[in-house]
């Protein structure tokens, strides 16, 4: 489960990095 958290942080920087 611990995974899937970090899997989603890991998401939305990415995703924020990517919209800038």
């Amino acid at each position: 489960m611990v995974r899937m958290e970090h899997f989603l942080v890991v998401g939305a920087q990415t995703l924020t990095a990517n919209v800038v």
